[in-house]
């Protein structure tokens, strides 16, 4: 499909991101309707704005909430750790940092603070295990790295130099940085993401849509982008994490079900393809032009099949 038609839909709305929630995708923002919790995009956002101040103990209670909600968000999981890493409850911080690093490897930050926490833990063995992880992504990217990826290696690798040579526990009270950039205007970076995916520059959409997830937090309309983006470069394990995090936030999203019904017909999968079907029919009881496309893919696959 072309993506205008839904690009449109969102611009009609995007009125609502100066508030609270971003809008969803023609199915309400986040706490809007059938009783979903909070607003997970302003608790995010209200956790960072404690941690920046400093109070690790408020923040902390803010990420757990949106862990809770959506467990397999990397962002979330992250925030949560540097929130406990900041209490010094290194212990803690580890649990939810191996998180992060499980559902995104490429959240090359939180290998780096994972180290320190082994640091401060007094397990240097393993503090030496992420940098040795840090400096395998540097050999699969060679010339291409992330400025991200390189200044968490050398933070880390400075670090354990710091420790072995002064055998002094790391001074963690400072350590606790969020360490990605501010996004000033989420609007402006979503409507700038979209724009990218528009012109099929999906690495540099992804680049965006991630800064801004590591601010708001897990919104469907960011996530179910960077599902879009992933899936376009083949990515499709990564993509199918992204429309599965929107979907629990939002079970009848109208973008995710179908792009991740498109998926399954890519790959094959007919009988999961008809199950975002079905969900778009609750999702539209009058009709929507998302049910039709996927309707019309999944239909033109049979033929071709036969």
């Amino acid at each position: 499909m072309h993506l205008t038609r839904n690009v449109l839909s969102v611009l009609t709305s995007i009125a609502l991101f100066g508030q609270p929630a971003f809008a969803a995708g023609g199915s309400g923002g986040l706490g809007e309707g059938g009783g979903r919790g909070p607003d997970l995009t302003e608790t995010y956002r209200e956790g960072v704005r404690l941690l920046t101040d400093g109070d690790c103990k408020k923040a902390e209670r803010k990420f757990r909430t949106v862990v809770k909600a959506v467990s397999r968000n990397p962002e979330a999981n992250y925030m949560r750790g540097i929130a406990l890493q900041c209490q010094d409850k290194h212990k803690t911080a580890v649990r939810y940092l191996k998180k992060a690093v499980r559902y995104d490897d490429e959240m090359y930050t939180a290998y780096e603070k994972l180290g320190i926490s082994y640091l401060a833990l007094g397990e240097m063995e393993d503090a030496q295990g992420q940098l040795r992880q840090l400096e395998t992504l540097k050999l699969d990217c060679g010339e291409t790295c992330s400025s991200a990826l390189l200044e968490a290696h050398t933070s880390l690798a400075s670090a354990i130099a710091d420790l072995e040579a002064a055998e002094l526990a790391p001074n963690t009270s400072e350590q606790h940085g969020l360490l990605f950039d501010r996004v000033a205007e989420p609007q402006t970076a979503y409507l700038g993401a979209v724009q990218l995916i528009n012109s099929q520059l999906f690495e540099r959409a992804i680049e965006v849509l991630r800064q801004l997830t590591a601010e708001i937090g897990p919104h469907p309309d960011v996530l179910n982008y960077l599902g879009y983006a992933s899936r376009r470069l083949g990515r499709f394990r990564r993509a199918q994490q992204y429309y599965e995090q929107v979907l629990i936030l939002d079970s009848l999203h109208r973008g995710a079900n179908e792009y991740l019904g498109e998926m399954w017909v890519e790959l094959g999968l007919l009988d999961e393809a008809r199950e975002r079907l079905a969900m778009l029919d609750k999702a539209c009881p009058f009709g929507c032009a998302e049910y039709r496309d996927l309707e019309r893919l999944i239909e033109s696959r049979v033929v071709a099949s036969r």
